[in-house]
């Protein structure tokens, strides 16, 4: 089996652990728990872009596709941030009450 096709298919099981995390955090346990999940699916999202930086320049993926995908994962980055920015901001107020 060449690098290329041992390399692959975990990069792309990366992407699904991003979306599968967010789902998990939708039936959380608790607010901690919430965060947490998402805090996971943000983890996998920076690992994302890495990898999808890594490909672009090693040439595995094309420029222009590059670049949306990894405007995609940004967003993702941006929103799960904001996310659990928010989340954890409610947390020390519900601790407050």
């Amino acid at each position: 089996m060449s690098g290329e096709n041992m390399f692959f298919p975990n990069r792309f099981s990366d992407l699904e652990l991003i979306g599968a995390n967010i789902e998990e955090s939708v039936h959380a346990q608790s607010k901690v728990d919430f965060v947490h999940k998402l805090s996971i699916g943000q983890k996998e999202a920076n690992e994302t872009n890495y990898w999808l930086r890594l490909l672009k320049d090693a040439g595995y993926i094309e420029e222009k596709l590059a670049e949306s995908f990894l405007s995609d994962c940004e967003e993702i980055q941006r929103l799960l941030a904001a996310s659990i920015k928010t989340a954890k901001r409610n947390l020390k107020g519900a601790a407050g009450n």
